[in-house]
């Protein structure tokens, strides 16, 4: 049996991740030693535009100048039509491949991968389409400068068509990193919209596997459960307390590492699924689109996972918060007041305002993505949630916004 077709069931668990992770400040000094320096080793890097000028950057540049290198700057979400053209242009594969950035030039790396690795770069590994590897995969480096998608430690990828914004997807664990270098000083300078959304992301994907009916486990709980609190913490110390120490920046990079690996032994759930389908009409970001649906989904099936409720709120008051945790609600409201305070919630009304002209159209579409997704809702779902349930959570979900 394939690996990425064994999932788990009320008796049977398997959890995985194949990947190795090298955590603290000035880390990332370190990545050069996984890499064979000699002009006949090719390295490929791929780096976030913002870093370009970037003097802990371009040291790292510098360690590696003896390869045959070729650099590449990424700006905004990455395209499908992109990565097949790059591949065109450089079609044998290299020995190394770096992403130096966040979710967006992680996907874009992970896709190239890909690329390397396969004939195709649409649906590897979903609906039983399992693609032999051409060949030898090249050794992928991780250095994330965001604490967000955790795309550096999941197994999944996605990257997005020019002209109709629609998603190309697959899955696979040859595609997680084979090193991560988490170094907080990446953070330090991040504007707290930026950190708040990344770090809401983080959440998110923790959330949700952590709530799965049968695909959950308890390897991946005991992941959720540590590591939510060390998320919402370290935000509250850095926003409302002013404390911009290392230690708060490593605990949300390596929260986010911990959310990749646990979302990938899962499946997503219907927030995710109705903010793919969002992020598609909108531009508002992906942090955005979950918040989006964040409080109406689990307004769907909190009556189901009061044990979890239960045990995640005794893990948050073990910190010292600012309010007492007695409730998931309490959970929600504490994100809200997060997200107020950076001014989110108000440039999600207003991107919702000036760019929904049919109202219906949306809740439509959003409906379809979500309704078909019946491995959720047939399976993994808290609550079993029927049709006029969906469409009651996206219309309360949307029109909280636009209202």
């Amino acid at each position: 049996m394939h690996f990425n077709n064994f999932f788990n069931t009320a008796d049977t668990k398997r959890f995985y991740f194949p990947g190795k992770i090298i955590s603290g400040e000035n880390c990332i000094e370190k990545f050069s030693d996984f890499i064979e320096i000699n002009k006949e080793n090719s390295l490929w890097i791929f780096i976030d535009s913002f870093f370009k000028n970037d003097q802990r950057v371009l040291r790292l540049l510098n360690k590696v100048k003896n390869c045959n290198l070729l650099i590449t700057y990424l700006n905004g979400k990455p395209q499908t039509e992109d990565v097949i053209n790059f591949h065109k242009t450089n079609n044998k594969n290299p020995d190394f491949i770096v992403s130096i950035g966040g979710g967006s030039v992680t996907d874009f790396a992970k896709t190239i991968l890909a690329s390397c690795i396969f004939p195709t770069i649409e649906s590897i590994n979903i609906n039983n389409n399992y693609l032999k590897q051409k060949k030898d995969k090249p050794l992928f480096i991780s250095i994330p400068t965001t604490a967000g998608s955790g795309a550096e430690a999941s197994k999944y990828y996605v990257v997005y068509n020019k002209i109709n914004n629609k998603k190309c997807y697959g899955k696979d664990w040859n595609l997680i990193s084979d090193y991560i270098f988490l170094d907080p000083l990446f953070l330090k300078n991040l504007p707290i919209d930026t950190l708040t959304e990344c770090a809401f992301d983080v959440f998110i994907h923790l959330f949700e596997s952590g709530i799965c009916k049968y695909e959950k486990s308890n390897f991946g709980l005991m992941m959720t459960l540590f590591a939510i609190p060390k998320v919402m913490y370290a935000l509250e110390n850095i926003i409302f307390k002013n404390r911009k120490d290392e230690n708060y920046f490593l605990d949300l990079l390596e929260s986010s590492t911990i959310g990749g690996i646990a979302i990938s032994n899962v499946r997503t759930g219907n927030i995710h699924e109705a903010a793919g389908a969002l992020f598609e009409k909108s531009t508002l970001n992906h942090p955005q689109t979950l918040f989006v649906f964040f409080k109406n989904a689990i307004n769907q099936y909190k009556k189901n996972i009061l044990t979890f409720e239960k045990t995640l709120v005794y893990h948050l008051n073990q910190l010292d918060f600012k309010i007492e945790f007695k409730n998931i609600d309490n959970i929600i409201e504490w994100w809200e007041i997060i997200f107020n305070n950076a001014d989110i919630t108000q440039n999600i009304k207003s991107k919702m305002i000036n760019e929904i002209e049919d109202r219906k159209s949306l809740e439509k579409y959003i409906y379809d993505r979500v309704n078909n997704d019946s491995v959720w809702n047939d399976k993994e779902s808290p609550s079993l949630n029927s049709s006029s349930d969906i469409k009651k959570y996206i219309k309360n979900s949307i029109n909280q916004f636009l209202d």
